[in-house]
Formats: C-alpha cells, sequence, structure tokens
C-alpha cells in the first residue's frame, strides 16, 4: 500500500516537472535575478524587414510596471481613471 502511494506522488511530481520545462519564466524586471539573460532556444537572431505580425491584443492603459511571464500568462498593471486623477489601479492576468 505505501509502495503504491510513493509510486503516485513520484509519477505526480514527473509531470509537475515536465510542464515547467518547456518555457522560462519572467517574473521580473530584466528576468529571474535581474541579469537580462534568457536560455530560450529557437528566438530569432534578426527581425524580418517587415517586422512581426502581433498574434493578439488586449487593451491596457497606462501602468508603473513591465510586464511579468509566468506558468505561461502575461502579468501587467495598469492605473484606470474614473474621476479627474481618482482611479483604480490594476493588476491584470492575460
Amino acid at each position: 500500500m505505501i509502495t503504491r502511494r510513493y509510486w503516485g506522488l513520484l509519477v505526480l511530481i514527473v509531470v509537475l516537472s515536465v510542464n515547467s520545462g518547456f518555457a522560462e519564466d519572467w517574473p521580473e524586471f530584466r528576468g529571474a535575478g535581474r541579469l537580462g539573460i534568457w536560455h530560450e532556444t529557437g528566438v530569432l537572431e534578426q527581425f524580418p524587414d517587415v517586422g512581426l505580425k502581433a498574434r493578439w491584443r488586449v487593451p491596457v492603459h497606462a501602468g508603473y510596471s513591465g510586464p511579468a511571464v509566468a506558468g505561461g500568462r502575461v502579468f501587467v498593471t495598469d492605473f484606470e481613471m474614473t474621476n479627474g486623477m481618482r482611479g483604480t489601479e490594476r493588476a491584470l492576468a492575460l
């Protein structure tokens, strides 16, 4: 019985760790450790002369920070004005 429990736990750990290995998270300014270095493969060496085609767009108001990428999502903050200088600060998970 204990052996089955350990095997189940081992399988769960392996499955969860495989999913996180596909892309590097970019959790803070300039990436992990703020070093400005990524370890992705298959990244363009040079942009095409015609530029890149946008795959998606999301309207976001002015904000105070850059995007952070974690768990396959992009996180940003913005400020939505409601009345004069009053408004709401928001954290958006895209």
